[in-house]
């Protein structure tokens, strides 16, 4: 018991010092208000259903205005030529946490990172499943300050039934006291009274 109430103070400084280690990941950023024009000239596209093959993809306010063979560029437009590249409509994740993106060891990013990193991986809208308010808030700050975001559509917050899951995985992947600190964050509910 001694040498367990000796390791506890170690514990506490280790989860501190972990906690001041966040990664870090670059911003893809541009100005919502003028937003660049640009022409994807030779491409493939995906439409959901076809393939269309070489063709122009014209891009104009921020938004896709003909898609045909031969477009014109818009003035001051950045032409890229699409060579064996493929445009895809923006990809959905219907099971996703902005708490965390599968890192191994210290503490997970910030949520609006998370959510960045998502976009600049091509998926344009996130199911956020266990939303919490403060993300929620994050990432709303960090649209406003001009850097893009995926549409985020929440499932609500973190409920589970007794020993639903996160428990066992909790129990099973982390020493006490963490075990401790985190099934204390997790409401359960055992009937749908107390879920509301």
């Amino acid at each position: 018991m001694l040498a367990s109430m000796r390791i506890l103070p170690l514990l506490a400084t280790l989860l501190i010092i972990i906690g001041c280690d966040r990664p870090s990941l670059a911003w893809v950023s541009y100005d919502p208000e003028t937003p660049p024009a640009v022409l994807f000239k030779e491409i493939d596209v995906f439409d959901g259903r076809n393939v269309l093959r070489n063709v122009d993809v014209r891009i104009t306010s921020g938004q896709i205005d003909a898609v045909g063979v031969d477009l014109e560029a818009p003035a001051d437009a950045e032409i890229i030529y699409g060579g064996k590249w493929m445009l895809l409509p923006g990809l959905i994740d219907s099971h996703a946490h902005l708490f965390s993106a599968g890192e191994r060891g210290g503490m997970p990013p910030e949520p609006e990172m998370i959510a960045n990193a998502f976009l600049y991986s091509g998926v344009t809208t996130i199911f956020v499943a266990a939303g919490d308010p403060r993300e929620q808030a994050a990432v709303r700050s960090a649209a406003t300050d001009g850097r893009p975001m995926p549409n985020l559509r929440y499932g609500g917050p973190s409920l589970t039934a007794p020993e639903g899951h996160p428990i066992p995985l909790m129990k099973a992947l982390l020493p006490w006291p963490i075990e401790w600190l985190a099934l204390n964050s997790i409401a359960i509910a055992t009937d749908a009274h107390e879920a509301k």
